[in-house]
Parts: structure tokens; sequence; C-alpha cells
């Protein structure tokens, strides 16, 4: 019935087949090419096994498959790219495929397998075949598949443990080169993020820096502060304008937080500071006027205009008023009036 198995492969050695392994396991490594690594299997099984055909067929994700890499003896269909629908595979062999099955068929017309995959084995010019499942990563990956087609075949032990231990191999390196790709994918995606987050930074120090000197060239000091239900004022930040309205300098009021207070005149300081207050818990605007002695000892009316809503981030155990002010010369004012404070309104 077969012909005779010295045409073939019967001479295969268990040497042969570490040194085909080993081969395989070489050539994983940082710069394997996929495609390339299955074309250099396929042909070097094709080789040792003296067959017509041996094809690797990998299931795509939508549930397809197929014929991605072949060695074909040039008398023979070629089927490289051929999409391969077989419904007894997909209902009865996925499983067992996927838990190690193997399947050797020495005679595709004599064998007892279902008449669909004879009709589709027949249609590709086989006669004999040698069926291997491709783990990768516990997944069933694909099939290394050896085709005779030129007359049916008693597959040896040695040659079904040739193929056993290739499929292994490209298992462990489709996994390798898989990682491989994550890796890459993921690390592009870092670096991109990286860069989109460095633009965004520089174009908000740019616009910061930007609105920095707006605020440091406004003929104004500006002051923002938190204020605390027990009247504590902490000051983190005044723009470059107090020295000019103030006769300050910008560092100076930070390093002394209470410079501001004691600089404005006693009789003025107390009102102020109610009226300031009130306002800031209610959360209105308050417009207080004063003077405020500068460091050379000159007076000079100050308009000092207020801004405040609450801190909802704090709990109420330290509830705290963000406040913007924004004091600036009065230069018509000769005489204070009565009362200090010319203005309070709610915020809308």
């Amino acid at each position: 019935m077969f012909p005779n198995q010295q045409s073939f492969a019967s001479l295969l050695s268990e040497q042969q087949i570490l040194e085909v392994v080993a081969a395989i396991a070489r050539q994983i490594g940082p710069s394997v090419d996929l495609d390339s690594l299955l074309n250099t299997v396929v042909e070097q099984v094709r080789s040792l096994l003296e067959t017509d055909r041996v094809i690797i067929y990998q299931f795509l994700p939508g549930g397809d498959a197929v014929v991605s890499i072949e060695s074909v003896d040039s008398g023979w269909l070629p089927i490289q790219g051929q999409l391969i629908y077989d419904p007894c595979f997909e209902a009865d062999w996925v499983e067992p495929y996927r838990h190690g099955h193997i399947s050797s068929i020495s005679n595709v017309h004599t064998s007892n397998i279902a008449p669909c995959y004879r009709d589709l084995l027949t249609r590709l010019q086989v006669q004999a075949n040698v069926v291997i499942p491709i783990i990768c990563e516990k997944k069933l990956w694909g099939l290394l598949i050896a085709h005779q087609c030129r007359s049916p075949r008693l597959w040896s032990a040695l040659e079904v443990q040739l193929m056993q231990q290739v499929a292994l191999q490209l298992g462990l390196a489709i996994s390798q080169i898989n990682l491989r790709q994550r890796f890459y994918y993921q690390q592009q995606q870092l670096n991109t993020e990286l860069i989109q987050r460095t633009q965004a930074v520089q174009t908000f120090r740019t616009r910061l820096h930007s609105l920095l000197s707006i605020l440091n060239s406004a003929a104004a000091a500006i002051v923002h502060m938190r204020v605390y239900a027990d009247r504590r004022i902490e000051v983190d930040y005044c723009s470059d304008g107090c020295e000019r309205v103030l006769g300050f300098t910008a560092q100076e009021l930070l390093d002394e937080p209470t410079l501001w207070r004691s600089q404005i005149l006693a009789e003025e300081l107390t009102p102020s500071l109610e009226k300031a207050f009130e306002g800031i818990f209610a959360e209105a605007i308050v417009i207080l006027e004063y003077r405020f002695r500068h460091k050379d000892g000159s007076l000079h009316w100050i308009s000092d205009t207020l801004m405040s809503y609450r801190d909802e981030a704090g709990d109420e155990a330290e509830a705290c008023w963000i406040v913007t002010s924004v004091k600036t010369a009065m230069r018509d004012r000769t005489s204070p009036l009565t009362g200090s404070i010319l203005q309070s309104q709610a915020n809308p």
C-alpha cells in the first residue's frame, strides 16, 4: 500500500531532531522577524521529511483561518494565503487541538475521517498528513501541517516527534515576539504620552509666563491668599506691582505676613479689616480705601478690591476662602472720608 519509506525520511534520527530544534531556538532573538522564522522552519521541516508541502495554518481573531506560511514542491498546488473554512474542524477539533491533540493520517481515502474533511484534503491534493497544534500563551495559535500529495504515507514516530518539537519551539518563539511587540507598542504609547504631556507643560508654562508678565507689568499690586475662619491669612503670591503701589517688594510682603497690616494707619486698620473679613466670609466683592505708609515713610491712598470664594476641597474644621486682592494707588485722594469702606456687594 505504501511506497518504500527509504524514499521519504526513514533515516531521520533523534540527533537531526535536536539539531533542527536547536537551530530554531538560536533564531529566536531580539531582532527576529516572525515571517522569516516561519518560512525557514517550514523549509527545514519539508526538507527533512522529504514531503510535498508543509504549511502554517494560522487562526485569525474573527474565527477564520489562513494558510499564512507555506513550503511546497513545484509539482503541487500552492495554497499560501488561502482562507480555509472547515466546519468539521471548527465543530469537533478546536478544543482537542488546544489541549495538544495530534492527527496523523496515512491515507485520506481509506481513513475514518468526516466526509467534509476528506473533500477538503482532496481539493488540496493531500493523500496523507500530520497535524500538530502550535500553542502560544495557552491558546491555539495555529497548526503545523505536513502534506504528502504524491501518495499515501505511513508517518514514523520520529517524524511526528520532529514536528511536535518544532511546534513547541514555534509557540515559544511566537510568545516572545508577541511580548516584544506589546512592549514596543506600550513603549511607543508612553513616548507619545510623554511628548504630549511635555508639550502641554510647555504650553502651560508659556501661558503662565504671559499671564505673570501681564500681572507684573500692571499698575496694581495683586495678592493671592487664603483666609481661614479664625481670620488667619496665608499669602502665597504677590505681583511685582506691589513695589510700585505699596512701596515694598513682593518678596518683602511674602517674607513678613504682618507687614501689610502694620503699614495701614491705625485708625483705619480695624474698620478695614472688619469690613474685609465680613465680605470675604460672605463671598462678596469688597472695595476698601485706606492710607498706607511706604518704606520711605510717605503716606499713600490705596483702593483695595477683594474677591473671594470658599475652597470646597477643605474640610469643615479647616474652612478656607481663596481671596484675590487688587490694590491700586489713588492719585486724587487728599483726605479720608467718614467710614473708609466704600462698597460691599454680593457676588452674582
